[in-house]
């Protein structure tokens, strides 16, 4: 048996969804096996280890629990998680290192919380993330090189940010990048040759920007890519 009560409401809702009687008490086998978890209540600070024994687990939701901060090792032993919902929590950045131990991860949802730039340190381990949603963040910045090991990322939704330009060397790596959404930033300025490195865009939406036009050639789209908000000039 295992005692959950001293990790809070993680500890409470790992006990709730297995149906043991109390926290105090939950058989250590029915744990590993578990594969959904949602966390309901406050639990401000992800430390180390809090979800330690959940092995099998491929479902994790965060949503609106006032989370601000996550020690580095707090998802350590979820080598199965292919889902992680972060939504609506006061996250202003993350951990270096600390997505590393999720190597199965394909969503990550990060919207409405408070991170103010992405770094190639805080997206270590993120690489087979597929799908991620940073929208109604205060991000200013995608440092060069933050998405340099997410080749397998196809959708990236950044829209409602702080974002003025968009460079070149911040999209680098991502090589599988489909949908790129930065509706309602601040961009009015695109760096020439900065779609270059994403072959494979199709849709580019940039809606609410005060960006007025767009050249394909000078930013590196392709002539297939469609092109939302703005004017397209050759």
């Amino acid at each position: 048996m295992v005692n959950l009560c001293d990790r809070g409401a993680v500890g409470v809702a790992i006990a709730r969804t297995l149906g043991a009687s109390s926290c105090q008490s939950v058989p250590r086998e029915p744990m590993a096996q578990l594969r959904f978890l949602k966390v309901e209540g406050y639990q401000p600070v992800l430390e180390d280890g809090v979800f330690a024994g959940l092995t099998s687990l491929v479902s994790l939701i965060l949503d609106s629990n006032g989370i601000h901060t996550i020690s580095k090792g707090a998802f350590a032993g979820l080598g199965q998680l292919q889902e992680l919902s972060l939504q609506n929590n006061k996250i202003e950045t993350l951990p270096i290192g600390g997505l590393k131990p999720l190597i199965s991860l394909r969503r990550l949802q990060l919207q409405n919380n408070q991170l103010g730039k992405l770094s190639f340190e805080a997206l270590q381990g993120a690489s087979s993330v597929v799908v991620m949603n940073l929208e109604n963040n205060r991000i200013a910045e995608i440092e060069n090189g933050a998405l340099g090991q997410m080749s397998l990322l196809q959708v990236l939704n950044m829209r409602n940010n702080k974002l003025r330009t968009l460079d070149r060397l911040g999209f680098a790596g991502a090589d599988s990048l489909s949908h790129l959404i930065v509706d309602a930033n601040q961009v009015s300025m695109i760096q020439d040759g900065a779609f270059v490195a994403l072959p494979s865009l199709k849709i580019l939406d940039i809606h609410e920007n005060p960006l007025q036009e767009i050249s394909r050639s000078r930013t590196g789209l392709g002539l297939d890519t469609f092109v939302g908000g703005v004017k397209v000039n050759p």
